[in-house]
């Protein structure tokens, strides 16, 4: 009996700090009004004011991601669309250091239409400043009137991160938003001292089993860290949402880590337990 209530009572005291491990270190749902050059962020993990260098930015309803299995993510609050040409960013709370093990990022982008060649999509500003040191990703090279290459590329960090990625890396032609009923597209990125990986519309089951399998896309770029976010744009007018950076990719999944209902259970069958003995 006093072994049966151990192992309860353990389920208990795991389940509280499997609850505790979840390391979601910044998250972007844009819960705004309206975003322009001093708007204060309401992002956790992010400080100051946005900066609207070019252009403007909407806020717009939430974006929402449908994976193949017909399966829906949650999202929550709005969207935010940088303007064609548009370039808007905001720092984080504490810049991250990137070393060999990943830091793992996801977003919601859907494109704005044709984007001649152009990024559009969201970057994360890194610590160097010279070529190829911050990161985009999303539309880019590769393109057509309703195709578009997604991937990510390097932005050269001494034009203050204005500027279309270059070296850029596409995962596949996707829909780009020029077409009515055209998908958001959900991409996850791997980011390293070295490089970065891209999953790009993974599945609710690649989220509930915590795998990703191979990279659609990987690009060799030495960030350093990851000091704030931005949106870019030059000739569409692409919407973002749900911009996470996390230690896993559970993390930045947008579904708790773990499941909550069996944590519940355990967490449940550990207090009666506890009772019990008491």
């Amino acid at each position: 009996m006093k072994s049966r209530l151990f192992v309860l009572s353990s389920c208990a005291m795991l389940a509280a700090a499997s609850v505790g491990q979840a390391a979601l270190l910044a998250y972007e749902p844009f819960n705004y009004s309206s975003i322009g050059t001093g708007t204060a962020t309401t992002a956790t993990g992010f400080t100051g004011t946005w900066t609207v260098g070019q252009g403007s930015v909407t806020v717009m309803s939430n974006l929402t991601y449908t994976d193949t299995n017909t399966e829906n993510l949650a999202t929550q609050d709005s969207a935010a669309r940088i303007n064609t040409p548009g370039r808007a960013k905001v720092s984080l709370g504490s810049s991250i250091t990137l070393s060999s093990t990943p830091v793992y990022a996801s977003a919601l982008v859907r494109g704005g239409g044709n984007s001649g060649g152009d990024g559009q999509g969201f970057f994360f500003t890194g610590s160097g400043s010279g070529a190829n040191t911050s990161l985009f990703a999303g539309f880019g090279a590769g393109f057509s009137a309703t195709h578009s290459g997604f991937g990510i590329g390097g932005i050269d960090g001494s034009f203050g991160n204005w500027a279309n990625p270059n070296s850029f890396s596409s995962g596949g032609n996707f829909s780009n938003g020029s077409q009515p009923g055209d998908p958001a597209h959900w991409i996850v990125l791997a980011i390293t001292n070295t490089g970065v990986d891209a999953w790009i519309d993974p599945t609710v089951d690649n989220v509930e089993a915590g795998t990703l399998g191979s990279p659609q896309a990987s690009l060799s770029i030495a960030l350093g860290s990851i000091s704030g976010i931005g949106l870019n744009t030059i000739a569409a007018s692409p919407t973002v949402d749900e911009i996470r950076i996390g230690q896993s990719f559970l993390d930045v999944s947008g579904r708790p880590v773990p499941e909550p209902a069996i944590l519940s259970v355990l967490a449940g069958l550990g207090m009666i337990a506890l009772r019990r003995r008491a």
